[in-house]
Order: C-alpha cells, then sequence, then structure tokens
C-alpha cells in the first residue's frame, strides 16, 4: 500500500480517530483561506470532544423528544440552547458556540432527523466567521415561535 492508499482509507474511514470532517475543519476556516486557524492536533481534540458530545446527547435527546412530546426542531432547539448556554458559563466552557452548533447538526445525523429549515438557511455559508451569530439568530428565531 503506498501513502496515496493510506490517505485515501483515512478519509474515507469515518471511524478512523484522525479524520475531521470537512463541516468541522469549515469552522476553523475563515472565509477566502483554506487552512483552519488551528493546528492539526487541536482539531483533532477539538472534533473528538465534539462527536462525544454528540454520542452522548443522542439517547438523551431522543428521551427528551419523546418523553416531552417535542417537534424534533423543537428538541434540538433545546439542546442548542443548552449548549450555548453551558458557553457562556464563566467557568471555562467545553464546547465553543460554534461547535455546539455543529454537534446539533451531528445530533440530528445520528438521529436520523432533518435539520430546521432555518437551522440549515444559517449553516449556508459554514466558514468560521459569524457562525455563532448564525447560530444565537436561529435559536432567537425558534425561541420567538414558540
Amino acid at each position: 500500500m503506498n501513502d496515496d492508499d493510506t490517505a485515501a482509507s483515512r478519509h474515507s474511514d469515518p471511524l478512523n480517530q484522525n479524520h475531521v470532517p470537512v463541516a468541522f475543519v469549515a469552522l476553523y476556516t475563515e472565509p477566502g483561506r483554506t487552512k483552519p486557524s488551528l493546528s492539526r492536533s487541536d482539531l483533532l481534540e477539538r472534533h473528538a470532544l465534539c462527536e462525544d458530545m454528540a454520542q452522548m446527547l443522542t439517547e438523551h435527546t431522543a428521551t427528551l423528544q419523546f418523553s416531552h412530546h417535542l417537534h424534533e426542531a423543537e428538541t434540538l432547539r433545546r439542546v442548542l440552547q443548552g449548549l450555548l448556554a453551558q458557553s457562556e458559563a464563566p467557568q471555562a466552557a467545553p464546547l465553543q458556540p460554534l461547535e455546539a452548533l455543529w454537534v446539533v447538526c451531528r445530533l440530528a445525523e445520528l438521529l436520523g432527523w432533518a435539520l430546521p429549515n432555518r437551522l440549515t438557511e444559517s449553516m449556508g455559508m459554514a466558514g468560521g466567521t459569524g457562525m455563532e451569530s448564525r447560530a444565537q439568530a436561529w435559536l432567537a428565531q425558534a425561541t420567538a415561535q414558540r
């Protein structure tokens, strides 16, 4: 197996711990740039944290939706609201707001749920700058509709 084969298999294997999805890399790539603002090791660490958070939240989120008879979009809004509130806490926050948005998108994917239209619209320019404000705007719109 040559280096090209190894690189191809590394990027195509979703279970590979060194694989970071393009959508996650985009969180740390400024518009007009190709290189993320984080080092490879920091990017791997942040992605592992976010992926673990999404995996851990799957059962809780499904239970929340079932026990409160919520629509999927409302359930995802509540999870995002909780993650964003945690990121504003005075102690060291485990997730940045733009990472919280990625976690909610990944959570929807894991649960087989469609992303709410407003969320997918806010993700339209999935680049680092402005992601936090788009997440906050989606949350504000979702809250106003309640």
